[in-house]
């Protein structure tokens, strides 16, 4: 199975990552991940062959660790159904956070202003996901409680905008612009509930999660780790 050998590929932690410092806890956390996963995939010999597909639409926002800022998204998930309690899909979309650093100050008129430099960052992530579901409780109270893991990677492309400005020193800088892409390894973990009124193929979600993510470009790092509340909606299809 091609797919169960990408997840088996990912198991192996590679002592030589090229300038990242990978501490325990975000090792033992990939492999927990890697291991429900796999695990999940081994639950029904043919991964597309679920008789139920779901499309789910979630609003996201979360706090960054760097820059220490809030930020917000969009995310889109596309789930078969292995079984009344397992499902398997793929997950992308994007989180933006948007933070200014102050340059210096500019008359403007009779008054100072403040020169700021500006930085947007989209993390777009390109994400396998399993989820487990409690079945059982949805019969009961018409919600389905679900934990979902999700291993893969992460495009961020950044633009940083510098106005000129002169420093404390006296020395003058001039205004640019830069464009640049960082990327990396993307990992999360995510507890959530389904409610589905009586008879109804649409179900509204909430989600509280923990995404760990560290795009880098050469010897440089952004860590966008971050805790995440999403919600949303899930349209529910059969085969």
């Amino acid at each position: 199975m091609d797919t169960l050998k990408v997840l088996l590929y990912f198991l192996t932690v590679n002592k030589n990552t090229h300038n990242l410092m990978i501490n325990k806890t975000e090792v033992a956390m990939k492999r927990i991940c890697m291991f429900v996963l796999i695990m999940i995939c081994m639950s029904s010999a043919v991964f597309a062959m679920g008789e139920q597909k779901n499309i789910d639409v979630k609003l996201s926002g979360g706090y960054a660790t760097y820059p220490e800022r809030g930020g917000f998204g969009l995310l889109a998930d596309y789930l078969w159904a292995l079984d009344p309690y397992f499902a398997a899909g793929v997950e992308t979309g994007f989180f933006w956070v948007k933070w200014e650093e102050k340059r210096g100050k500019a008359l403007v008129g009779q008054s100072d202003a403040d020169l700021k430099a500006k930085t947007n960052a989209f993390s777009i992530p390109a994400l396998a996901i399993g989820q487990v579901r409690f079945q059982n409780l949805k019969e009961k109270y018409n919600i389905l409680p679900y934990i979902t893991v999700g291993l893969g990677y992460t495009f961020m492309p950044v633009t940083y905008s510098d106005p000129s400005y002169t420093d404390s020193s006296g020395t003058t800088h001039d205004s640019k612009k830069l464009h640049q892409l960082y990327h990396g390894f993307t990992w999360e973990v995510f507890a959530g509930a389904a409610y589905s009124p009586t008879g109804s193929n649409v179900h509204f979600l909430a989600e509280v999660g923990y995404v760990g993510s560290k795009p880098s470009k050469g010897n440089v790092d952004i860590d966008m780790s971050r805790f995440m509340i999403n919600a949303g909606v899930r349209f529910a299809f059969l085969k």
